[in-house]
């Protein structure tokens, strides 16, 4: 779970007008605007094991979004479920000329396999970065935070990636990511939107580095710009 928790830490929108970072992993600088939502839902496959992610997130002031997220595994007799609440924060005195940069932090919780308690898991703190490189390439940097309760064990996360808006259909991306001194995960994917802007598909290739780990693929799809 910690490492698929990882993986999906980036909870946000992912468009050609540079919202957060679904289907990527390593997090983008954007945020939603007041009174504007998303919802977000994909399922990553390991093997036979299934992780299924529904994540809303809300800008609910200006430069500022809450994050939510649940995870549910199956099977449940293995794997433990997740819950996920936090916030980006991007003021726009923050937004640079070719550089533009936000503040990340969440709370995440489990419960144990076999219908165990909740319990909290860790809390995190990040930083991102976003630079345009040129019209269709974007580079995002992430360097964050997490605190794991139990072993009170302080984490730093980091992440890399590349980003591809040939037009504004579709996506493609790469990417790489790490905790503490782990060997990096290493991803790659495409959005395609049927809808620009409104609705977009995705599907994502998850490649951990580590001696006998399994590739993740997943598939989903999100609805941007719901207003309330």
């Amino acid at each position: 779970m910690r490492q698929l928790a990882l993986i999906s830490a980036a909870i946000g929108c992912f468009a050609p007008c540079a919202h957060a970072a679904r289907p990527m992993a390593v997090d983008d600088t954007g945020v939603n605007d007041p009174g504007t939502c998303q919802v977000e839902v994909w399922q990553e496959h390991e093997a036979g094991d299934r992780h299924l992610h529904v994540a809303p997130t809300c800008g609910v002031w200006p430069g500022l979004e809450i994050n939510l997220e649940t995870i549910h595994s199956r099977p449940s007799s293995e794997h433990a479920q997740g819950a996920f609440a936090g916030f980006r924060w991007a003021p726009s005195a923050w937004q640079f000329e070719h550089w533009s940069l936000a503040l990340r932090g969440g709370w995440l919780k489990e419960k144990a396999p076999a219908g165990g308690a909740w319990s909290s898991v860790d809390w995190s703190l990040g930083l991102m970065a976003a630079r345009s490189l040129n019209d269709s390439v974007t580079l995002l940097l992430n360097l964050g935070h997490t605190h794991q309760l139990e072993s009170s064990r302080p984490l730093t996360t980091h992440g890399l990636g590349l980003l591809w808006t040939p037009n504004e259909r579709w996506n493609l991306f790469v990417e790489a990511l790490g905790e503490g001194r782990e060997r990096p995960v290493l991803g790659m994917g495409a959005r395609w939107w049927p809808w620009p802007g409104t609705l977009g598909l995705d599907a994502t290739l998850t490649r951990p580095t580590t001696p006998g780990a399994r590739t993740i693929w997943g598939l989903g799809l999100g609805w941007y710009g719901i207003k309330f």
